[in-house]
């Protein structure tokens, strides 16, 4: 497993982080190459399928709220926003609870409390009994 990424449950989690010096700060590139910031090897998804965009001026560093956008580059298979065919080069919001498909690949935006009621729920922890309970 590279850097930063996690299998969990047969899902990818990965946190991806840009510098400052990176001129492409606000976009995260979504693709099959290598050089993609996110990785996704399935023959359905594109070399460069979509971006994700924060609007200028806005730190995507930051917690603050922040709108996300998707585009979709002129993939083969399309990309999907909550079952709408997304148009080729034209950005459109993403927000929790959302599902992007990209060609058969399901994403699923989450904030990072749904993140974490998901993975409690996926698995669950039991506190150790006490040594009197024994």
């Amino acid at each position: 497993m590279d850097g930063g990424a996690a299998l969990i449950a047969g899902r990818f989690l990965r946190k991806v982080e840009k510098t400052d010096r990176n001129p492409w700060r606000g976009r995260i590139s979504v693709g099959r190459a290598k050089n993609s910031d996110v990785i996704i090897r399935h023959p359905s998804v594109s070399k460069l399928h979509a971006h994700f965009l924060t609007p200028p001026g806005q730190d995507p560093s930051s917690d603050n709220g922040y709108e996300l956008q998707v585009v979709d580059l002129g993939s083969s298979n399309g990309t999907r926003l909550n079952g709408r065919d997304l148009l080729e080069g034209s950005p459109s919001p993403v927000h929790p609870g959302d599902r992007i498909i990209l060609g058969e690949v399901t994403l699923e935006m989450l904030t990072p409390a749904d993140l974490y009621h998901k993975l409690r729920t996926m698995f669950p922890t039991t506190a150790p009994s006490s040594p009197a309970a024994r």
